[in-house]
């Protein structure tokens, strides 16, 4: 179960470090640019991070919903770390809330993938016996 929460701690810094040593200013100065719920780019990237590796999880034979969860709360940690280490400001509830939503989605999406592809091999498997 620790391997699940440290893969989702990783899906998510991974990332977001990237972000945060390649973001630029934009015309109109924003705080910590490279946050990822500080534009699309950004959301886009992350999310379809945590999508992927969801996905590759999701496609194991040994894969079960309780590690998704686990997976889930290890992303959801490193984002909510992230965000006080960088200063959580005055609406951190609300970007919690709409982090973890963007997160839910993206594992959510990546599990289904992964499950139809775990299911689709299975099938094919059986069928060639």
């Amino acid at each position: 179960m620790l391997t699940r929460v440290a893969a989702g701690l990783a899906t998510f810094i991974v990332p977001q470090a990237v972000l945060f040593m390649t973001a630029s200013q934009p015309a109109r100065p924003i705080e910590d640019p490279g946050w990822f719920l500080n534009g699309g780019v950004n959301v886009a990237t992350i999310a379809c991070v945590i999508a992927i590796v969801a996905a590759l999880f999701a496609a194991r034979r040994h894969w079960s919903v309780g590690d998704t969860s686990a997976f889930g709360f290890g992303v959801l940690i490193a984002m909510a770390g992230t965000l006080f280490a960088i200063g959580p400001g005055t609406l951190f509830p609300i970007v919690i809330v709409v982090g973890a939503l963007v997160i839910g989605v993206a594992i959510l999406v990546g599990t289904a993938v992964g499950s139809v592809v775990r299911l689709a091999s299975t099938r094919v498997q059986l069928s060639r016996r």
